[in-house]
């Protein structure tokens, strides 16, 4: 009773916090226990990697392969393939098979949780989630085994498909490539299957499921939703590319990536999972910054509202530009494809992008007092991507201090999670005013 009582006092963000932390605790204790791993690992290690996992980053201390056993590895798999589906939505499916009632609580929480507007037909997509997840996964590991069978055995090759289809599908980034994807780099088929379930996993379920309820697929018949995370990220995935292989014009040729194709390939490639993935075909501590600047720039922005993918995401990077463009000519709405947007939205896309700067650079800042031995370009970008739940890094993670670590940990579940959602749970319910203040205008700018 008291348990109940406990969760009944809780805000629906207090509970999605709640139920991230216990994950990751779950996971720290089982990559802690002997046979997990080859040697042991330490607590502060452990913490890191069962985190990271969980908030599908992809940032590692150990070397994964290598470091963890079979066991290890599957713990690894569990907590990407939760944190990558949302506590709520697997806890919830579950309660869903055994027959148990869903209230009104807990589709409050699912709604949070898939990141949606309404209660309504929370159900319904919960099972699209599901099913989506399932088929994309499922398909993974079919086209990744046909190019791993060639180059081990089939055990082998059955068991890296089925690792890799999940971390890219959750946009995880784990590898269980010592050097991540380098060794493919110039391979079209890998890196196209990469980029498919990379791209799939960050549009959103909700997005996903309005392409499949359409035989013939029409414009003008998609949701403003899902108008904005594909202009979005199309443009994202463009611009990235082709920025991307101008600023690096001259480092691709002294990897000895001296095909044309290979270059547009490889700068495609790492425009994509830039946004949360995490896999790379190059070494990315040997950039040049313009490229590196490309990259955090994806990094911030990430995938779409309730997808596997984090930052900021598409659709708020995209109503803060609009809201820009609209004060800028002097209109009073913000509108989109014939359609306003409401004021509501455009704050909270506001608190989101504030929330998110003013944490990235706090973190920043206190790394630099901690880790006195790198650049700071090395810093921000290596908080960049544990706030976007990236994973790419210039090479700094395994030798960040106890401290530094514990920082970049505190970044990738805040990060996972969004600020605005840590801060409304630190906040607790939310008060309602019976009375409002008289409004008075006030200079700014």
């Amino acid at each position: 009773m008291k348990l109940k009582a406990f969760f009944n006092s809780l805000s629906p963000s207090q509970i999605l916090v709640f139920w991230f932390f216990i994950t990751i605790s779950v996971g720290f204790v089982l990559l802690l226990l002997p046979f997990a791993t080859v040697n042991g690992i330490s607590p502060v290690d452990s913490l890191f990697t069962a985190t990271s996992a969980t908030c599908v980053t992809g940032l590692i201390v150990v070397d994964t392969p290598t470091k963890f056993t079979f066991f290890g590895k599957i713990v690894i798999l569990a907590l990407i393939q939760a944190g990558g589906l949302g506590i709520m939505t697997i806890s919830t499916f579950f309660m869903l098979i055994m027959g148990r009632r869903i209230g009104l609580r807990n589709r409050v929480l699912l709604r949070d949780n898939l990141n949606q507007n309404r209660i309504g037909g929370l159900l319904r997509l919960l099972l699209d989630v599901v099913k989506y997840t399932a088929v994309f996964e499922g398909l993974g590991i079919t086209l990744f085994f046909f190019s791993f069978s060639k180059r081990f055995n089939y055990d082998q090759a059955f068991w890296l498909s089925i690792f890799h289809s999940i971390s890219a599908f959750c946009n995880a980034g784990f590898s269980l490539f010592s050097d991540s994807f380098i060794y493919y780099k110039s391979d079209v088929y890998i890196n196209s299957v990469l980029a498919f379930l990379i791209v799939s996993g960050g549009l959103g379920f909700a997005v996903l499921t309005e392409i499949d309820l359409r035989k013939k697929i029409k414009w003008e018949s998609f949701s403003l939703q899902a108008k904005l995370v594909f202009t979005t990220t199309l443009i994202l995935l463009s611009i990235g590319t082709i920025l991307l292989r101008l600023s690096e014009a001259g480092y691709f040729s002294s990897i000895g990536i001296r095909d044309e194709g290979t270059k547009w390939l490889t700068s495609f490639f790492q425009s994509v999972t830039a946004r949360t993935a995490g896999f790379n075909t190059v070494p990315i501590g040997s950039l040049a910054t313009p490229a590196l600047m490309i990259l955090m720039l994806l990094m911030f922005v990430g995938g779409s509202p309730g997808s596997t993918a984090g930052g900021i995401k598409t659709v708020t990077a995209a109503v803060i530009f609009l809201y820009v463009k609209a004060l800028i000519r002097g209109k009073r709405e913000v509108t989109v494809f014939k359609r306003k947007i409401k004021d509501e939205v455009i704050g909270k896309s506001l608190a989101i992008v504030s929330l998110s700067l003013a944490f990235i650079f706090s973190i920043a800042f206190l790394l630099t007092f901690t880790e006195h031995s790198f650049p700071f370009k090395e810093i921000i970008f290596e908080t960049m991507s544990a706030f976007g739940t990236v994973g790419l890094s210039m090479g700094i993670t395994p030798h960040l201090s106890t401290l530094g670590k514990l920082f970049i940990t505190i970044t990738m579940f805040t990060g996972r999670l969004g600020p605005l959602t840590i801060f409304m749970a630190m906040y607790g319910k939310e008060k309602r005013l019976l009375y409002k203040y008289p409004e008075e205008d006030i200079s700014v700018g």
